[in-house]
């Protein structure tokens, strides 16, 4: 097989295992759905649940409620039944003090209307007003109940009681006697009413079984109906469903293709970043490499200035060395010798002068006065130039910056030099420790020189300046989602990356 065939089958195997991952992908997202559909369905279920109960609870409720206000209906009556049976007196002594009216048919009266009253209050409807003939008119939707048998041996227990006590004549007996067949008549006038309600019902209840089958045989022809479409529905539902999955199908199959465009142009891209990201690095290291071949080349150009300095001094210092011994040489020889005196006067004076001055400075003898003369010995002892070279002092006083918030100021004010300031690195080339005489500037210098150390030992390692600046800003982080940071005298007790130590 040749090279681009398999490269073909690879990214055919590639695009396979995608689109698994994309299968996979969608399943999972699937499972999600239903589980959450689930939980859905579950806490609907929980919520119906819930309100039917509450729902039963307030039925229930107005049902007890109702009950209750029936049973102090019935118990407000009773107890108005039981006070007139416990004082007829009162009563009769009423019945007595009206005009034209005698104590016997007055009470009648009051008892048939309280009685007709009580029964209609019982059964739902409103009392009518008594007529002369001794007649009430009872509602359409009475009914039979235990209370009304019990109005109606009340009402003759009560008239027997009046006339045993009261000692009726028979003409009042009479009336009493009319007053309570009127009674009857209204109890018996009620039987039928309930028996005609009870029929009502036997035939709603043998109206239903005819309703249920008329409902059962409607239903089985719903069935039937529905089972005949059922074949021509579903048979649309599969065409349906097919063409739902070929568009299914040919979307996925859309999908992946604009994933793989999508995630080869990802390639690309990080490809390109990654180039970029090289191009840079080797960049930073060139510039890296520039600086600090530039500072080297600095680095010596001063060390060689300054070791000219100290030959040029040195040179001096033997030349005026040298002069001073001529000198103490011609103090201690004395006299002058003969062919001294045979000379001229010329000659000695270019003697002199050629054994005083220099041919190669031209150091005058004034500058000897300043070094101190050995005489004791021929042999001269030289000390350490160095030593005699006087230390540059930094007249002004150095302005450090005050409470620095970034790793970048210090450097800039190290490297470059902020406010108008010359740069700390020129100052200590130029001056060593010359420009911190004050204690507190020398401390603060000595603080911060473990950052100026760690960024030029980054610099050596290859890393950039912004590099070592962005690791220091990066190792200060706390928390990063609270932007919590340690301060920059953390820094300065030690606490560094190890890529800057």
């Amino acid at each position: 097989m040749s090279p681009d065939e398999i490269t073909l089958l690879q990214e055919k195997v590639k695009s396979l295992e995608n689109q698994l991952k994309s299968y996979e992908s969608h399943i999972y997202m699937l499972q999600g759905d239903i589980q959450y559909s689930q939980k859905a369905f579950q806490l609907e279920q929980t919520r119906t649940q819930s309100q039917l109960t509450n729902i039963a609870s307030l039925i229930l409720d107005i049902m007890k409620d109702n009950r209750q206000y029936e049973e102090a209906k019935e118990a407000n009556v009773l107890q108005k039944i039981n006070n007139i049976m416990s004082s007829p007196e009162e009563y009769v002594a009423m019945g007595s003090n009206a005009s034209g009216v005698g104590p016997s048919s007055s009470l009648a009266n009051d008892t048939n209307t309280l009685i007709n009253g009580t029964i209609a209050g019982l059964t739902g409807a409103a009392p009518h007003a008594h007529t002369s003939s001794n007649t009430a008119i009872l509602p359409s939707s009475s009914r039979m109940t235990t209370n009304d048998h019990l109005l109606a041996s009340t009402a003759i227990n009560t008239n027997q009681m009046l006339s045993s006590q009261n000692g009726t004549t028979p003409l009042q007996q009479m009336s009493q006697n009319n007053h309570l067949a009127v009674v009857q008549q209204n109890f018996q006038q009620l039987q039928p009413q309930s028996r005609q309600q009870s029929r009502i019902q036997l035939q709603h209840q043998r109206q239903q079984p005819d309703q249920l089958q008329n409902q059962q045989s409607q239903q089985q022809q719903q069935q039937q109906q529905q089972l005949q479409r059922q074949p021509q529905q579903s048979q649309q539902q599969q065409l349906q469903q097919q063409q739902q999955q070929q568009q299914q199908q040919q979307q996925q199959q859309q999908q992946q293709q604009q994933q793989s465009s999508q995630q080869q142009q990802q390639k690309q891209q990080q490809k390109q970043k990654q180039q970029q990201k090289q191009q840079n690095q080797s960049q930073n290291q060139q510039d890296n490499r520039k600086r600090h071949h530039h500072h080297q080349q600095i680095q010596i150009q001063q060390s060689q200035q300054t070791s000219q300095q100290l030959s040029h001094s040195a040179q001096q210092e033997q030349q005026v060395h040298h002069h001073q011994l001529a000198n103490t040489r011609l103090a201690v020889s004395g006299s002058p010798t003969k062919r001294q005196k045979t000379n001229s006067p010329r000659s000695a004076n270019t003697n002199s002068s050629s054994i005083l001055d220099d041919p190669l400075s031209g150091v005058t003898i004034g500058s000897s006065r300043h070094v101190p003369i050995s005489l004791g010995s021929s042999q001269t002892t030289t000390e350490d130039p160095s030593q005699k070279r006087e230390r540059k002092v930094y007249d002004k006083e150095y302005a450090f910056i005050k409470a620095p918030t970034s790793v970048e100021e210090i450097w800039n004010e190290y490297a470059i030099g902020l406010n108008g300031q010359p740069s700390i690195k020129s100052l200590e080339i130029e001056y060593r420790t010359g420009w911190r005489r004050d204690p507190a500037t020398s401390k603060k210098f000595n603080r911060r020189k473990v950052i100026y150390y760690a960024i030029e030992n980054g610099a050596n390692k290859g890393y950039s300046v912004d590099e070592c600046i962005r690791l220091l800003e990066d190792y200060r982080f706390i928390d990063r989602e609270k932007n919590l940071k340690q301060p920059i005298g953390w820094l300065c007790h030690g606490n560094l990356p190890p890529q800057l130590k």
